[in-house]
């Protein structure tokens, strides 16, 4: 646990009287926590001095939280994640083909960190339809179930250009 040395001057920020929750250390309690150059520079039982106080009694203080199971790639969808202290959210479960496509509406100014798994159905699309469908929605474009791509088998030529496409996507 970070500590203060004696007589320290009041630190850039100070955020007292949160409950503070450190999954990796299992902390769950009321903490005083400084704040310097972005960092967390002090943790303590005892208030703090700030030039900047924030008074978070009732708030909880906790490191950003990952969800790994976002379909929310918007303006909307970030802001509402923002407010539930989510910091990176991550489609893991339907991904996207290519990657780099995932969150197209928020690329220009993300809130917080965002990725994309690669995603099959993607990649099923592009080979057996032979359409470009990176996510479930992309531009205009939005998936439609009960297409070739999810009904149909596979032949052997096209399993193998997916797993192709695939593979490319997890080394992009």
């Amino acid at each position: 646990m970070l500590s203060l040395s004696a007589g320290a001057a009041p630190w850039p920020l100070a955020i007292n009287n949160g409950r503070v929750i450190d999954p990796e250390t299992g902390l769950d309690a009321i903490r005083h926590l400084a704040i310097q150059k972005g960092e967390i520079v002090a943790l303590s039982e005892e208030p703090l001095d700030g030039l900047r106080m924030i008074d978070a009694t009732g708030y909880v203080v906790a490191p950003g939280f990952i969800d790994i199971h976002s379909h929310t790639p918007t303006p909307m969808g970030m802001r509402l994640n923002v407010l539930d202290g989510v910091t990176t959210q991550l489609d893991t479960e339907a991904g996207a083909y290519p990657v780099s496509a995932y969150g197209s509406a928020i690329q220009q100014a993300p809130l917080v960190n965002y990725g994309a798994s690669v995603g099959h159905f993607a990649t099923r699309i592009k080979v057996i339809e032979g359409k470009d469908q990176p996510y479930f929605f992309h531009g205009d474009s939005f998936i439609t179930m009960g297409t070739d791509a999810w009904e149909k088998p596979a032949t052997a030529n096209q399993l193998a250009q997916i797993q192709r496409l695939l593979v490319d996507g997890l080394e992009s």
